[in-house]
């Protein structure tokens, strides 16, 4: 996995570096677990399911505040990566839910 930094201006109008993963390569993971499957997947799928939902209500909340800024904030051009990346967290929680209801691990198909 490759970790890409990014700068921001924060508030205040300090920058910022922030760390971050690019969604596919959530995919990736997700995918080479399946190919090296360990004995408990089921377990580690219950649990990444978890932090998943958290995952997924905070990204959707930090999504809906971007939309309420008004159109001529320069942090209004952000908001897409906000909504690929929880549609991204979303895929995966679905392709996990379809795996322990079925047993199918097929892979996410990008």
């Amino acid at each position: 996995m490759v970790v890409q930094r990014d700068e921001f201006e924060d508030h205040n109008g300090w920058e910022i570096d922030i760390p971050r993963v690019s969604c596919n390569q959530y995919l990736d993971l997700y995918n080479s677990m399946l190919h090296h499957k360990p004995d408990n997947l089921e377990d580690i799928c219950r649990n990444l399911l978890i932090e998943l939902e958290i995952a997924i209500v905070n990204r959707a909340e930090v999504y809906k505040w971007y939309e309420s800024l008004p159109p001529t904030d320069a942090r209004v051009a952000f908001n897409p990566r906000h909504l690929a990346f929880l549609q991204m967290l979303e895929k995966l929680e679905s392709a996990i839910n379809h795996y322990l209801h079925t047993g199918n691990t097929q892979l996410i198909r990008r």
